[in-house]
């Protein structure tokens, strides 16, 4: 579940050569996963001139409670829906400069996104990270409006560990409702690869330290769908069934429960597909090597 740096470098233009001659899926992301902080070739290859990007907000006190906001450089006059996307990395690593791609691909298409950073293991354990979490989404309905957001349709989001925490705030109201938000204003979950149902926990990970025995049914995500009284947040689910990390059952699971609860949830399971596919796929370098942009624009379409 832990996600890792690589250690070659791959230059943009050279990435670029490979997708021109159309090399296959796999073997394009596995360029892409061996490249030094993958993600920056993303963000390299990715337009900046789509949005305007305040950096740097303060959410909290702590030097890792800040984020950046990247609103649509086409924006018009009408509040633009807002996507709040938290980054994966294990609970223990992670950056919100490496997912400017993430706020490139879905800002060209009008919607304000907001990438925030939070604390990190082993400086914290669960549930800090899910507050932080809350925190930057109550930053968001109170201030997003000043960035041409609309604070009545915000979307949360998120790719592996950044889906726990995203899926965590949208399904217990009890985070929202201490950082001074309210969930009930939330408009809609996107989970990529996520983690909902994960015990129990291998002997002798970090994780077994990261979420403490006392608190892991609450780490759940699947156990909180009927939290809020109410039939939980509409939901995109995305997993690749060939991923390793985080199994697919923990999408079908918690698909499997926010629909009994009375929930509107899409399933969507990508064949031949692993765990950085998913996102990767959001990068216009690598749009072809899966769904993931397609299925995402035209869910937040219908909602």
């Amino acid at each position: 579940m832990v996600e890792m740096e690589a250690k070659h470098r791959v230059s943009p233009m050279k990435l670029k050569t490979l997708a021109a001659a159309s090399m296959g899926a796999a073997a394009l992301v596995a360029v892409w996963a061996a490249a030094c902080r993958g993600t920056q070739i993303l963000n390299t290859t990715s337009s900046n001139d789509v949005y305007e990007l305040s950096a740097d907000i303060v959410y909290g006190e702590n030097p890792r409670q800040r984020l950046d906001v990247y609103r649509p450089s086409s924006s018009g006059a009408q509040p633009a829906p807002v996507i709040v996307f938290f980054y994966g990395g294990g609970w223990r690593e992670g950056d919100r400069g490496m997912y400017e791609f993430v706020a490139s691909s879905i800002t060209r298409e009008g919607y304000v996104v907001v990438i925030p950073d939070y604390r990190l293991f082993p400086e914290v354990q669960f549930p800090a990270f899910i507050e932080d979490a809350a925190e930057a989404v109550a930053w968001v309905q109170r201030s997003i409006a000043g960035h041409g957001g609309d604070p009545d349709r915000i979307f949360l989001a998120g790719h592996s560990a950044g889906s726990h925490l995203a899926a965590m705030v949208a399904l217990d109201p009890s985070y929202l409702k201490k950082a001074g938000g309210d969930a009930g204003r939330l408009v809609g979950f996107v989970g990529l690869s996520g983690p909902y149902d994960f015990l129990p926990l291998d002997e002798g990970s970090y994780l077994q330290e990261l979420f403490p025995a006392a608190t892991r049914d609450a780490s759940q995500p699947v156990n909180h769908v009927r939290d809020s009284g109410e039939p939980p947040l509409p939901m995109l689910l995305v997993h690749g069934t060939d991923d390793e990390r985080v199994w697919p059952k923990n999408s079908r699971n918690l698909a499997a429960a926010a629909r009994e609860a009375g929930g509107d949830v899409k399933l969507k399971l990508y064949e031949g597909v692993g765990h950085k596919r998913v996102a990767a796929a959001l990068a216009p370098l690598l749009e072809f090597t899966a769904d993931t942009r397609a299925d995402i624009l035209d869910w937040l379409a219908r909602r």
